[in-house]
């Protein structure tokens, strides 16, 4: 007589199963096959419910492919910390593949690969990416800690009441700028900063101490998005699908307005690429170079010691102080609509919502070592930007978003032909100045 514990009956009766359906799989390949047909998808689901609900083994082994943003400070660290609590959260029997930069992109130039299973993207995209069918919509039910999430960043998430991703990251355009340069913390129009920061005010490609403006002109798809948000500023009206003009309908205000953000700069400054390093106006400010630069709230990771004596607010792109539209972009999680059919469904909902919980993202966003400074990326969930109070840049950063109403920037269905076919246009008008060479 014999007696067997529970654990291993459960292992039992799932290495049974399994052995079953491998000889049932089996039988269907010699008999029922017809040549050069599609392999049968009919034990995907049982395959799936042994994945999902067996406890205490891993009877199969699956992969979920993962694209993570990869303009972020220090993107081995996001990756580091999601295989880290995946390990000890996860699903069992699912193992996760981090792609390179190469292979996503952010969703900038390239389209979701149809084997990239989780990926957090540009919501400037999400309605393209929405109509085209890369997306699997995600009940609210299925999202963790909903009400967690700042309110501009989950509602503009929405499409016809449906969510088809989780909001991860914010940012906006803001000007950094010394505490105590009091005239620049007083400007509250672009006028108001052309004029104390004055027209073309150094040449070459880093100014002097305490001089002009540091601005990253350098990409179109950059300057595009300026363009709208100028026109939003311009207009003092919020815009959630924004017109999107051909070339030759291009509002020459937005692009005057461009322009007067150039001339506090210059040319070879503004279209110097650094990808060695892009934070390399940031580093630069912190070292006492520049009277102010333009940047969003990662830039400060690059600032060094200096960065406590920096303030920052909004950009503004107008002259409407009452009205300017606190613009702010959102990095979302989207989810593959291809992976139900791989069966992985319940698994890329839980990593989504991983890769946007409170855990993940404060030990992302923390110093990893300790020379090293946050990441100053800016959170949408209130309770990530609790556990960052300490750090005092992470105390402002929560205030301007409290107070400042912001609103998702998007560009709807056309976005990626909308770009592709304008913005090297947009770029080329905002460069097409006689003056600050």
């Amino acid at each position: 007589m014999f007696t067997i514990k529970v654990k291993d009956f459960r292992r039992l009766v799932v290495l049974l199963m399994i052995v079953g359906l491998s000889e049932t799989i089996l039988a269907n390949s010699t008999e029922d096959q017809l040549p050069n047909s599609e392999p049968s998808n009919s034990h995907q689901a049982t395959t799936t419910d042994l994945l999902n609900n067996a406890e205490d083994s891993n009877p199969v082994q699956a992969t979920l492919k993962v694209g993570l943003y990869p303009f972020v400070p220090r993107i081995k660290q996001f990756e580091i910390v999601v295989q880290k609590v995946w390990e000890e959260r996860g699903v069992p029997g699912v193992e996760l593949a981090f792609v390179n930069h190469e292979v996503w992109d952010g969703g900038y130039a390239i389209d979701p690969p149809d084997d990239l299973d989780v990926f957090v993207f540009d919501a400037l995209f999400l309605q393209y990416f929405q109509t085209q069918g890369y997306l699997a919509a995600i009940e609210d039910e299925e999202i963790e800690a909903l009400s967690d999430i700042f309110p501009y960043a989950l509602e503009g998430s929405r499409i016809k009441g449906k969510l088809f991703g989780i909001p991860q990251l914010g940012c906006t355009n803001l000007l950094f700028y010394r505490k105590n340069d009091r005239d620049l913390a007083k400007a509250r129009t672009l006028d108001e900063i052309s004029r104390i920061l004055g027209k073309c005010p150094y040449t070459g490609v880093t100014p002097p101490p305490e001089t002009g403006l540091m601005v990253d002109l350098s990409g179109s798809t950059t300057n595009a998005s300026l363009y709208l948000e100028t026109v939003m500023d311009i207009k003092g009206e919020y815009t959630p699908v924004p017109q999107l003009p051909t070339v030759d309908q291009l509002n020459p205000q937005a692009i005057f307005h461009l322009q007067k953000v150039l001339g506090m700069a210059n040319k070879r400054q503004a279209s110097s690429d650094y990808f060695e390093n892009p934070y390399q106006r940031a580093s630069w400010f912190g070292k006492g170079f520049g009277r102010a630069v333009i940047g969003f709230t990662e830039s400060m990771s690059a600032m060094g010691v200096n960065q406590y004596q920096i303030d920052f607010k909004l950009m503004p792109l107008a002259n409407n102080p009452k009205e300017d539209v606190a613009l702010f972009y959102v990095d979302m999680v989207g989810i593959n609509a291809l992976v139900a059919k791989r069966g992985l469904q319940k698994a890329a909902i839980q990593l989504a919502n991983l890769l946007a919980s409170q855990d993940v993202m404060v030990q992302s966003l923390v110093p990893s070592h300790p020379t090293e400074y946050p990441q100053y990326l800016m959170p949408v969930r209130r309770s990530v930007f609790s556990k960052l109070w300490h750090y005092p840049l992470y105390r402002k950063m929560y205030r301007l978003v409290k107070n400042k109403n912001p609103k998702m920037f998007k560009i709807g269905d056309q976005s990626r032909q909308w770009l592709n076919h304008t913005k090297r246009a947009i770029q080329d008008k905002i460069f097409d100045i006689q003056v600050c060479n």
